[in-house]
């Protein structure tokens, strides 16, 4: 003959005691996810769609059933401590009574989505009997579906969204960049805006679509397209000054060549200029302000020649403007040496007997003449010179 083991006193009101330890730890939890920033948004949200509404719609339906779940099991809590009373020691036949309500299908529970359609019978919100560990099984699965939900929301509309609008910035920030610098733009640019744009919305109407690829994705794409512009932006910069020093060339060359034409005036009444120096006067400035038009529709329409190139052809225009100012300036100066120099050899012709010799007078009076008419043709008078000053060398030998 089998015995039942006697309920004790002490064992029911620990079973009870951890009943009500546990629905305290429930409720808190279920007020933490009542009070959840984000389940609070996605309860006044009127944007959500697709694939998270559908979500949406099961965690609500979810926590829902939490909470009668939670209000069910403090319900028979209530039962079991009326039940058992304040006395000291229950009758056995509570104590199996409390047993049974804490182990049997106590407890009305909501019943699961996917368990049919209603029955005839059945409330609009239909329930199941269940244990009290049955129904905390099931709250336990509810509850982690609920707040893995959550998470991943709230990582999309945290994390997810900040990372967006950090790529947003860097796509406007670009957009300036290409407007101020006057560079051509990228092809891509308007893609990653627009993909940043729809990225957006998706994370705002349907974020559990928006995963965290999409993000790293759009960030390389737009770190790629901020480094292009960058040294585009660079590149223009460089070019903008070689052009604008191509612009100072030719600048100072034209300044140069009509302070040059000014003083060839007054050279003109001094001394005979060559043709080649008018020549070469005359394409340079056609060169200068050649350079010129090409610095203005290489800036305008960013076509033709190098900026470097534009800036190097400028320098050398100037450099030949500058030579050729000096090349006149020391045929002047050669004309007054050429004078002294007359002068000298003259003196020493007088000095070695020479100075009535028929060949030293007529080199004497050809050289007298060209360098004393004007305008003085200074090689002319070079030569004059020259021959005087052999002729002399000459005569010096057979005197002595």
């Amino acid at each position: 003959m089998s015995t039942v083991a006697r309920l004790t006193t002490s064992a029911v009101d620990q079973r009870i005691a951890v009943l009500r330890s546990t629905l305290d730890r429930t409720t808190a939890r279920l007020v933490d996810v009542d009070a959840d920033v984000t389940r609070r948004l996605l309860e006044t949200s009127q944007q959500i769609r697709g694939a998270t509404a559908a979500a949406w719609a099961d965690a609500s339906r979810r926590h829902t059933a939490l909470w009668q779940g939670q209000f069910a099991l403090e319900s028979l809590l209530t039962r079991v401590t009326e039940e058992r009373g304040a006395r000291r020691s229950a009758p056995q036949w509570v104590l199996v009574r409390l047993e049974g309500l804490l182990d049997g299908a106590s407890v009305e529970f909501p019943r699961p989505a996917g368990n049919g359609a209603l029955r005839l019978t059945e409330e609009t919100t239909p329930t199941v009997a269940c244990s009290v560990n049955e129904a905390l099984e099931l709250m336990s699965t509810d509850f982690d579906a609920v707040t893995e939900f959550l998470g991943a929301v709230a990582v999309v509309w945290g994390e997810f969204t900040e990372r967006l609008h950090e790529v947003a910035t860097v796509v406007a920030e670009l957009e300036r960049e290409v407007e101020t610098a006057g560079i051509r733009r990228p092809n891509d640019l308007d893609l990653v805006a627009r993909a940043t744009q729809e990225a957006e919305a998706l994370a705002r109407e349907d974020p559990l679509m928006l995963g965290p690829e999409e993000i790293a994705s759009l960030e390389t794409r737009a770190q790629d397209l901020q480094a292009r512009v960058h040294e585009a932006s660079r590149e223009r910069q460089a070019s903008e000054e070689s052009l604008q020093a191509a612009d100072r060339s030719v600048g100072l060359g034209l300044e140069k060549l009509t302070a040059f034409r000014a003083q060839v005036e007054v050279w003109s009444e001094k001394i005979l200029l060559l043709d080649s120096t008018s020549v070469a006067l005359d394409a340079l400035a056609r060169e200068l302000e050649g350079l010129g038009l090409e610095c203005a529709r290489a800036r305008s329409l960013q076509v033709g020649p190098s900026a470097d190139s534009l800036r190097s052809r400028g320098e050398r225009l100037c450099e030949e403007v500058t030579q050729l100012i000096a090349t006149e300036g020391a045929r002047m100066a050669r004309r007054d040496e050429l004078r002294g120099l007359l002068e000298a050899y003259r003196a020493k012709a007088g000095a070695l007997g020479l100075a009535e010799n028929r060949e030293i007078e007529a080199q004497c009076a050809a050289a007298l003449e060209t360098l004393y008419v004007a305008p003085c043709n200074v090689e002319e008078a070079e030569h004059r010179v020259t021959e005087l000053q052999r002729a002399i060398r000459r005569l010096q030998g057979t005197t002595s």
